[in-house]
C-alpha cells in the first residue's frame, strides 16, 4: 500500500513538474495568466482581443481603421459619396472573422451598442461581404438606417425585440401540411436560392426545398449562397418572365406562401423561361 501512494505522489509529481516547464507553465509564471491564443493580438482596455498586427497588413488595412473609421461607415456619420475608397475597405475587414469580431466587440463595449444596434451591425457585415458598390451602399443604407438609441427603450424591450428576431423562419407541422396540400393542386417548376453568409436563409430555403418536392414540383436549379447585386430585399422574392401574365402555378405558389403566413414579393425577370420561378430566400424581414 504505501509502494503504491509513493508511486501515485511520484507520478503527480512528475506530471506538475511539466506542466511549469512547458509554454503554457512558462507563460503562467511570467505574466500571473494563460497565454494568449495563437493567431490574436493583445487585449485592449476595452477588453476586446486584438486581431495580429500581420492580419490587418495582408488584408491592407491597420489598426486605426478597425478603432475608428469603420463605426463611423457603420452608422452613417461617414458619408460615402466623398469618400467611396472606404467601402472597400470595410468589405474586406468584414471577410476575416477575427477582424469582425474585434469590430463587434469594440461596438459593444466602447460604443455601448444596444441590442438592436448589434444585430444591425449583424446585417451590416453581411451586407459589406458582397462587396457593393458605392450606390448599392447608399441605396441600402438608406432602406435600413442605423438605428438611433432610445432613453424610452426598456432593456425588456430590447431582449423581447431580439428574441424574436432570432427565432429563425420554420413551418410548423401544420403549416407545411397545408402548404404542400396547396402546392400538389398544380405542380410546377423553379429555381431555389438563398443568401450568402445568410445561414438562416439556407436552412429555410432548405426546408422549403424539401416541401416543395415532396408536392411533386421539380427544382430545376438549387443555388446556396447567391451572390447578387444588388442584394434582394429581405423576405421572399419570386421572379416570373412576365408579371402581367403569370403562370397558373406561379397563382398557386402565392397562394400556398399566403395561407402559412407568409408575403412573396414578385419581381420580373425577362431572362427567365415562361415556365419557371425564380424563389429566393432572401434575410429575414426586421420586425
Amino acid at each position: 500500500m504505501y509502494n503504491k501512494k509513493l508511486i501515485l505522489r511520484q507520478s503527480f509529481l512528475v506530471l506538475l513538474a511539466f506542466i511549469l516547464l512547458s509554454d503554457f507553465g512558462c507563460a503562467f509564471i511570467k505574466s500571473g495568466a494563460p497565454p494568449k491564443k495563437h493567431g490574436y493580438g493583445e487585449i485592449d482596455k476595452y477588453g476586446c482581443q486584438e486581431p495580429p498586427p500581420d492580419l490587418f497588413t495582408s488584408s491592407d488595412l491597420d489598426l486605426d481603421f478597425a478603432q475608428s473609421t469603420f463605426g463611423k461607415i457603420v452608422t452613417g456619420e461617414i458619408k460615402v459619396q466623398t469618400q467611396p475608397e472606404v467601402l472597400s475597405l470595410a468589405s474586406k475587414a468584414v471577410q476575416e472573422a477575427r477582424i469582425r469580431d474585434y469590430l463587434r466587440c469594440l461596438a459593444i463595449k466602447r460604443d455601448g451598442y444596444n441590442l438592436e444596434q448589434a444585430a444591425y451591425l449583424d446585417r451590416f457585415n453581411a451586407f459589406m461581404a458582397i462587396n457593393p458598390s458605392a450606390t448599392e451602399f447608399i441605396e441600402w443604407q438608406k432602406n435600413n438606417p442605423f438605428p438611433k438609441s432610445s432613453s424610452s427603450d426598456s432593456i425588456k424591450e430590447q431582449l423581447d425585440l431580439l428574441r424574436k428576431q432570432l427565432i429563425p423562419r420554420s413551418l410548423s407541422s401544420d403549416q407545411r401540411e397545408k402548404f404542400v396540400n396547396i402546392l400538389k393542386t398544380n405542380p410546377g417548376v423553379i429555381n431555389l436560392s438563398s443568401l450568402f453568409g445568410d445561414q438562416e436563409s439556407v436552412r429555410f430555403a432548405n426546408e422549403l426545398g424539401i416541401a416543395i418536392k415532396s408536392a411533386g414540383w421539380r427544382i430545376q436549379k438549387r443555388t446556396i449562397g447567391l451572390l447578387r447585386h444588388p442584394q434582394p430585399p429581405p423576405g421572399i422574392i419570386a421572379g416570373v418572365n412576365n408579371l402581367k401574365n403569370l403562370p397558373d402555378h406561379a397563382q398557386t405558389l402565392i397562394k400556398a406562401f399566403s395561407a402559412v403566413g407568409f408575403k412573396i414579393e414578385m419581381q420580373e425577370d425577362t431572362n427567365l423561361p415562361v415556365s419557371i420561378i425564380e424563389l429566393i430566400i432572401s434575410s429575414k424581414p426586421q420586425l
